[in-house]
């Protein structure tokens, strides 16, 4: 690195062979519908199985206690509650985290990809 800023990425920090050439690409800007849906559909399904998990609880615990009929409603509940919650926020939280990299990449341009071809 030659420049004088310690924050620049090694331009040639390893040589590349003649048989695969490498180049870079920039992510400069996303979607924020798609990043928005990924994220949504990822914390759907971890809203899935933690309402799975809470619903093994409260199903255990409704059995230990006697009242079974308490127990398989809140355990419905979380299961069908919990994925689309989570869902719905993360739906919200990608849209705004989408929102925020393409602010901080109009800014300072970006991230970097190097690529082989």
């Amino acid at each position: 690195m030659s420049s004088s800023n310690p924050f620049d990425a090694p331009t040639s920090s390893y040589q590349t062979t003649s048989a695969t050439s490498s180049s870079s690409i920039v992510l400069r800007k996303v979607d924020i519908m798609s990043v928005g849906m990924i994220f949504g559909v990822m914390y759907a399904i971890i809203g899935l199985l933690a309402g799975m998990v809470m619903a093994l609880f409260a199903i255990a615990g409704a059995v230990s206690s006697g009242d079974t009929a308490m127990g398989f409603v809140g355990g419905a509940f979380a299961a069908i509650i919990m994925p689309i919650a989570y869902g719905v926020g993360g739906l919200i939280g990608g849209i705004v985290l989408g929102l925020i990299y393409n602010v901080c990449a109009a800014m300072v341009g970006g991230i970097r990809f190097e690529i082989d071809s």
